[in-house]
């Protein structure tokens, strides 16, 4: 069985509506991996991950918080500008 990647619409509302994610960065994971659906969940579990860590360090996962949303921008450019490099 195929499936293919994500269009805008979908992977947008996958990762804003199920995955909780601030919508202009939902739109950097979209326009980085091109809707390719393992990278757009790859991200989103990298995200999970240190969300996690975020509340056990006893912080709110608030994406107006400009040191928490620095760090998710992180999260999203290593892994997805790192893909590139291995190209």
């Amino acid at each position: 069985m195929y499936i293919g990647d994500f269009n805008k619409d979908e992977a947008l509302a996958y990762l804003v509506k199920n995955r909780k994610i601030d919508a202009q960065i939902a739109k950097r994971i979209y326009d980085l991996s091109g809707g390719r659906i393992s990278h757009i969940i790859g991200v989103a579990l990298e995200i999970d991950r240190f969300l996690n860590k975020w509340k056990n360090l006893g912080k709110n996962a608030d994406y107006d918080d400009k040191e928490f949303r620095k760090e998710v921008i992180k999260i999203v450019n290593g892994k997805l500008l790192g893909l590139f490099i291995m190209l």
